[in-house]
C-alpha cells in the first residue's frame, strides 16, 4: 500500500514539474537532476522517463549559465541516472555541454564538486578530453586538502573505471590525504578507493605500503557494516593488487563471505571465488559449501565470465563439487556458450578437466 501511495504521489509530481522544467534557471535545474538521480539510484519508486529527459534537456539548453556546483550536480545526477534511463544520444548532448561548461568554472570547484563530476565521468564511462582530464587533476590536486574520504573513494574509483591514471604528483597527495582521512572511510569508501587502484595497477600505479596496510587495518574495524558488494570487491581488489592481506583482515573476510553467501549476486560469488583461488587462501570445507549453495541457487543468472571465474576458483583446491551444482554450472554454461571469450573459455576447461580428473 505504501509503495502504491508513493507511486500516485510520484506521478503527480510528475505532471506537476512537467509543467515548469522548461522555465527551470540555472540553480533549479540542477537541483532538479540531481534530486532525480538520487530518486533513481536510491528510491524504490520509478522516475517516469519523459521528466528524467526533460530535466536534462533543460540542464542542456542553460549550461552555459550554470555555476560550478550546478555543472558537479548535474553531472553527478547523469551519471546516477545513467545513459539508459535518459537515452545514449541525450546523455552524451548532456555531457558534452557540462563539460564545456566545466571547463569554464573549474577554477571555483570545490573538492566536492570536482569529485562528482569524475565521479559522473566514470559512471557513464565518458572519457573526457585530455585538456580537461588535466585541468580535473590540477584541480583536485589543490585542493586535496579538503577532500573527505567519500571523495577519495570516489575519486580512486572513477579515475580506475576510467582507466586514467593520476599524474604522480596527484597520486603523492591522494596518498597523504587517505593517511589523514583514515579513520573516517566507510566500509563501502574503503572499497571503493582499493578497487579504483586495482583497476589502475595495470598502468603502473601503485599505493604506498603505508597506506595499504592502514587501510588493511581499518577494514577489518568496519567489517560489522560490510555489505555483500563491498566484501567482493575487498577481496578482487586486494587479490588484484598481489598483496598479502594481513591474517586477521584475511579471516574476517572469509568469515563474512561465509555468512552473506545467499545474499551474493552472481558477480559477487565470482569474484571472491577467483580471489580466494589467486590468492591461494586456505578455507574451511563450510565455506566452500556456502558458495556453492549460494551460486547453485541463482545459477541462471551467471554469465560467462562469471561462469569462468567461478569454476577458476574452485579449481585452485582439492575440494568436491556437489554434483547437483556441477550440474546445473554445466547446464548454464551451454546456455550462455557463445558469449565466452577465449580465455573464459580457456579457464572454464581448464577448471573443468581438474574435477574430471
Amino acid at each position: 500500500a505504501g509503495l502504491q501511495a508513493g507511486e500516485i504521489l510520484a506521478n503527480r509530481l510528475v505532471r506537476v514539474t512537467m509543467k515548469v522544467v522548461g522555465e527551470m534557471d540555472m540553480r533549479d535545474a540542477p537541483h532538479l537532476l540531481h534530486s532525480l538521480g538520487k530518486l533513481q539510484a536510491y528510491g524504490q519508486v520509478k522516475v517516469q522517463a519523459v521528466l528524467l529527459e526533460a530535466a536534462a534537456c533543460r540542464v542542456a539548453q542553460i549550461s552555459d549559465e550554470l555555476t560550478s556546483q550546478g555543472v558537479a550536480n548535474s553531472m553527478w545526477g547523469v551519471g546516477s541516472i545513467g545513459a539508459e534511463a535518459i537515452g545514449a544520444d541525450l546523455t552524451t548532448q548532456v555531457v558534452n555541454s557540462l563539460l564545456t561548461r566545466a571547463e569554464a568554472t573549474l577554477a571555483t570547484s570545490s573538492a566536492h564538486e570536482v569529485a562528482q563530476i569524475i565521479w559522473g565521468l566514470g559512471r557513464l564511462e565518458h572519457e573526457p578530453s585530455q585538456t580537461l582530464m588535466e585541468l580535473l587533476q590540477a584541480r583536485a590536486e589543490e585542493e586535496m586538502d579538503s577532500f573527505t574520504s567519500q571523495g577519495l573513494g570516489n575519486l580512486a574509483w572513477a579515475l580506475g573505471r576510467l582507466g586514467i591514471a593520476p599524474s604522480n604528483s596527484l597520486l603523492e597527495a591522494i596518498m597523504v590525504r587517505s593517511m589523514a582521512c583514515m579513520q573516517d572511510f566507510s566500509s563501502q569508501e574503503l572499497a571503493n578507493f582499493l578497487w579504483g587502484f586495482a583497476k589502475l595497477s595495470p598502468y603502473g600505479v601503485t599505493m604506498s605500503s603505508e597506506v595499504m596496510f592502514s587501510l588493511q587495518t581499518h577494514a577489518t574495524r568496519t567489517h560489522a557494516d560490510w555489505r555483500p558488494q563491498e566484501v567482493s570487491n575487498l577481496f578482487w581488489a586486494l587479490s588484484k593488487l598481489q598483496v598479502g592481506m594481513k591474517p586477521n583482515l584475511e579471516a574476517v573476510m572469509v568469515m563474512v563471505a561465509e555468512e552473506k553467501a545467499p545474499e551474493f549476486t552472481a558477480q559477487g560469488l565470482a569474484n571472491i571465488t577467483w580471489a580466494i583461488g589467486r590468492s591461494k587462501i586456505l578455507v574451511e570445507y563450510e565455506f566452500w559449501q556456502a558458495i556453492q549453495e549460494s551460486a547453485e541457487e541463482i545459477i541462471d543468472t551467471f554469465d560467462a565470465q562469471n561462469l569462468s571465474n567461478l569454476i577458476w576458483g574452485f579449481a585452485q583446491f582439492s575440494i568436491v563439487l556437489n554434483p547437483s551444482f556441477l550440474l546445473a554450472f554445466q547446464k548454464q554454461a551451454l546456455v550462455v556458450a557463445p558469449t565466452f571469450t577465449c580465455k573464459g573459455l580457456g579457464m572454464l576447461l581448464w577448471g573443468l578437466a581438474k574435477f574430471a580428473g
